[in-house]
């Protein structure tokens, strides 16, 4: 669809100038070697938008659309960021900030595909959120999020592959605005080097939106992309075909490509690491999609599990059929533990070697106070810290026990909100069992390993927004200006992250795989017993009733900006309780 104009200068609103803003503060050189000229190896990040609850024209296939193909690209080995109906730029502009940040930490391949309205004016595309206040056609270029700047943003991610994918050519949603002079669709964009540009039709054109579950573009597209052996190329011939088919060729499909190397969505000789993908649903195919694929030369493989892509969530059911703790699910692989040498704070037991983790859940939240207390009220267990002395604080110039302060009461104020503190191993321990046996399912600590691998989230830096502690306040509760103000600490954070104590959970930004208070709020405990020279033990697990030491990760709301890192590792006795500790869950999955 086209948007007449007055061709005066382009502005971006100071809404758009703000999301564009989050983004490129989050781009920057790629901590990622090249892969093999196939990509089939590499990291693989998508971002998926489907939009279609609109006031003035909505669309039933976008939900489905963005649904569908969301899982397709996990099941392909992509992590994804799924969004639907994002009702504002702002909104979207945030999608493509994560996403964007994402892609940066990763490196390889980077896809983005949108499903809903989309316009053009002056030769420039945009996506149209669901309840944008569009009144007239100047307000798109101010209302919604541009297609090119998208585009933009993946290149200067630095991804060695970016693909995007607009099913978004339909029919004008604002036909009071216009009278339909000049031409309609969105209009041909010109990518960096490394890109792929696919359009639901051809430039200028209005693509349809199909009668069943997806439109006949998408429909076409979840079918094809599963077939092993194909380029990219291929792919979207065949998608082509099979729409032109479908829609007696009222619509065609288009591409423009600036690739280098050969891509495949399913190679032939698939990565070990990836479980073969499933063959599309015959929910998923339109009806008015009718052509018959040719024969692809390698079969086609057969049904596998589900894909885990890291940042899924989930909640186990507990035997009152309350829902558990919210767990992310984490993909395993090969990362480098431990910090490099030149590090700056650095520990003489921090050496870093390559760890291989299996695929696992993590809790995206710290345990909460409220979380401990329904264990508490449940089995009437006692903690170490009721039965022998109290918990552990700093007077300010030592470590002093009180027996009034307890998980309940550790001294300042908490709600069931706050993460649970004074717990001591043993207890954390008595939690997960009890857990385990609530839901069916293996929970216990993260061991030393997986905890690291889940903090990093796919980077080397020391902390997983960089190595500069004076930026972390958006991102972690540690000792800072506000703590400074309450204690007159040294050597604290150059910022004010507004708590002195712990902070409820969830209220900084969380890192590339949605875990929230990783670092910083308080330090958690691991299932691993500690070894100064990683003989091993940062792999298991300890038994329960081990002597210890076993090892904290994470730092805390009390802790120093040289130990909030993902390297930084104390350790302490198991039977030990403090203010500032205490523990996020792990799941063995499936």
């Amino acid at each position: 669809m086209n948007i007449n104009t007055t061709h005066t200068r382009f502005r971006f609103s100071h809404r758009l100038i703000l999301g564009i803003l989050l983004v490129f503060g989050l781009v920057g050189t790629p901590q990622h070697g090249w892969p093999q000229s196939d990509w089939s190896g590499t990291s693989r990040t998508a971002l998926v938008i489907g939009n279609g609850s609109y006031a003035h024209d909505p669309l039933e296939p976008p939900l489905n659309d963005a649904r569908d193909m969301a899982q397709t690209l996990r099941e392909l080995g992509f992590e994804v960021i799924e969004k639907k109906d994002l009702k504002s730029l702002e909104e979207m502009a945030q999608a493509v900030s994560e996403f964007a940040g994402r892609l940066r930490q990763r490196g390889g391949v980077g896809l983005f595909y949108y499903s809903g309205h989309g316009a053009q004016s002056d030769g420039l595309n945009y996506l149209l959120p669901i309840r944008a206040p569009i009144y007239g056609p100047a307000d798109v270029k101010f209302q919604a999020l541009s297609a090119e700047q998208v585009l933009k943003n993946m290149e200067l991610a630095r991804s060695g592959v970016n693909i995007v994918i607009l099913d978004a050519c339909r029919r004008n949603p604002y036909k009071g605005w216009y009278k339909g002079e000049g031409v309609t669709g969105l209009a041909g964009m010109k990518g960096p080097k490394g890109s792929f540009i696919a359009y639901a039709t051809e430039p200028d054109n209005v693509a349809l939106g199909g009668t069943g579950r997806n439109s006949p573009y998408t429909a076409a597209l979840l079918q094809v992309i599963r077939e092993p052996g194909l380029p990219i190329e291929e792919v979207f011939r065949e998608v082509r075909n099979r729409v032109m088919e479908a829609t007696h060729e009222k619509q065609v499909p288009w591409e423009s490509t600036s690739l280098r190397d050969r891509f495949f969505f399913v190679p032939t000789k698939m990565p070990p690491e990836w479980p073969a993908p499933r063959p599309a649903p015959p929910s998923v195919t339109s009806p008015t999609v009718t052509a018959t694929a040719p024969t692809p030369a390698v079969p086609s493989p057969p049904p596998a599990p589900i894909f885990i892509a890291s940042g899924q969530v989930f909640q186990d059911k507990l035997k009152d059929g309350t829902p558990g703790p919210e767990m992310v699910k984490i993909r395993g692989g090969r990362f480098l533990m431990g910090s490099p040498v030149d590090e700056k704070e650095r520990n003489e037991d921090e050496r870093q070697h390559e760890v291989q983790v299996a695929d696992f859940a993590i809790g995206k939240y710290e345990v909460t106070v409220g979380q401990f207390k329904n264990f508490v009220k449940a089995t009437k267990y006692k903690t170490e810290v009721e039965e022998s002395g109290g918990c552990f604080y700093w007077t300010g110039s030592e470590w002093k026990q009180d027996t009034g302060k307890t998980w309940r009461n550790p001294g300042f104020s908490q709600t069931d909100d706050h993460p649970t503190v004074c717990v001591s191993w043993n207890g954390a321990m008595a939690y997960v069992e009890w857990l385990s046996k609530q839901t069916g399912q293996k929970y216990r600590l993260p061991t030393e390993a997986e905890w690291e691998y889940a903090a990093r989230a796919g980077t080397q830096t020391a902390r997983y927004w960089g190595d500069d502690p004076d930026k972390g306040c958006a991102f972690a509760n540690g000792a800072d200006q506000t703590a400074k103000a309450q204690f007159n600490w040294a050597g604290v954070m150059e910022c004010q992250d507004g708590y002195v104590y712990t902070a409820p959970a969830g209220r900084f930004r969380p890192n590339a795989w949605g875990l929230y208070d990783v670092l910083g709020n308080v330090w958690e405990w691991t299932c691993s017993g500690y070894d100064k020279d990683y003989g091993g033990s940062e792999q298991r697990c300890l038994s329960k009733g081990a002597a210890g030491p076993c090892v904290l990760r994470g730092g805390s709301w009390h802790t120093e900006p040289q130990r909030v890192r993902g390297a930084a590792r104390p350790r302490n006795g198991p039977h030990l309780r403090h203010e500032n500790w205490g523990f996020r869950l792990a799941r063995t999955f499936p």
